[in-house]
């Protein structure tokens, strides 16, 4: 779908339409995602970034869409048999959901900033760091000082456990 930029945007209009007509075709397509990270993370990545681009078009819905598929998005990079440029990609268009959250930023807070202090390992690619950074960066963006109780939790969590 990169390479066809037309049939890209066409997919996000679709989806936009459809999604604001009946969720649950939005739930379908966030549960192909998820069964594609496996089977095909490159495709997978794709829908999540047709997915993505469709949350930002959907106004008041877009929150609701958007905490639903930013975790999914997370997952998938998580992935370590992904190339890192898809990787890159998912946590990219996860970062570029976080502003549509608002107050639902809270249900997923404590995931974002696992997989943000994960992405950030030095064992990870530049592209990889990079597109954590800028995650960090808009989490921080969205929910401001609270960002470092966050981060601080996460840390002491992961002293705890080892």
């Amino acid at each position: 779908m990169q390479t066809e930029p037309f049939l890209f945007l066409s997919a996000v209009q679709a989806l936009t339409v459809f999604a604001l007509k009946r969720r649950e075709i939005f739930d379908n397509l966030v549960e192909f995602l998820k069964n594609q990270a496996s089977q095909n993370p490159a495709l997978a990545v794709q829908v999540g970034e047709v997915l993505s681009r469709a949350c930002k078009e959907l106004g008041d819905m877009a929150p609701c869409y958007a905490s639903t598929l930013i975790p999914v998005l997370l997952s998938l990079a998580a992935n370590k048999k992904i190339d890192d440029m898809v990787v890159s990609s998912a946590i990219s268009a996860a970062a570029d959901l976080l502003p549509l959250c608002k107050f639902l930023i809270q249900d997923i807070e404590h995931e974002i900033g696992a997989a943000i202090v994960g992405f950030l390992s030095p064992s990870n690619e530049e592209g990889v760091r990079c597109a954590a950074c800028l995650l960090a960066k808009q989490i921080f963006a969205v929910i401001g000082a609270s960002f470092s109780t966050l981060v601080g939790g996460i840390v002491l969590d992961c002293l705890s456990s080892t």
